[in-house]
């Protein structure tokens, strides 16, 4: 495999992960039209006959991207990430035109030496660095470039294991 497919792999099945253990689903589409998966909440219902789990009509649609350090720029605040422009611009088009389901950037950051990517230990494994999650607000526009566009994605926006909780609550409850 490319190092570019393994990164892919590592983005995805870290987010996965987190999805699962939160006791969420995905889905990935058919075809790849600016989404790589969707989340779907999970409903739990109390009934007189038991406790029912169903699939909810709340959905979180994401783009992943996968980095190194060394692309990277950083301060106490931010991540700043080069995107690609028509990436940029297909997420301000979700926030613009108040899509159904909103999309975010998920950018997983990884150390530069690929042997640090993922460690095995005694007692765990681990995926080294971290990921961040996206979401352009209403009021920018779109890039006029034609390569990339400087995002500022905040350090509070860490995805982990209730990052993904806290999201849907803002966006549905």
């Amino acid at each position: 495999m490319t190092e570019q497919q393994i990164k892919e792999k590592l983005s995805k099945n870290y987010l996965e992960l987190l999805i699962h253990n939160g006791g969420h689903k995905h889905m990935k589409p058919e075809d790849d039209h600016g989404v790589d998966l969707y989340i779907m909440r999970v409903q739990r219902i109390e009934r007189a006959d038991g406790i029912r789990y169903v699939d909810s009509t709340d959905f979180i649609g994401v783009q992943l991207k996968c980095t190194c350090v060394a692309s990277i720029e950083e301060d106490e605040d931010y991540v700043k990430y080069d995107l690609e422009a028509k990436t940029y611009n297909d997420l301000v088009d979700r926030v613009r035109y108040n899509a159904t389901v909103p999309l975010l950037l998920v950018l997983m950051i990884l150390p530069d030496e690929v042997t640090r990517w993922v460690e095995v230990r005694d007692n765990e494994i681990a995926l080294a660095k971290c990921a961040y999650w996206y979401e352009p607000d209403s009021s920018q526009p779109y890039t006029g470039n034609s390569s990339t566009k400087r995002i500022y994605i905040p350090k509070a926006n860490k995805l982990d294991m209730d990052s993904i909780r806290r999201k849907f609550i803002a966006l549905y409850d």
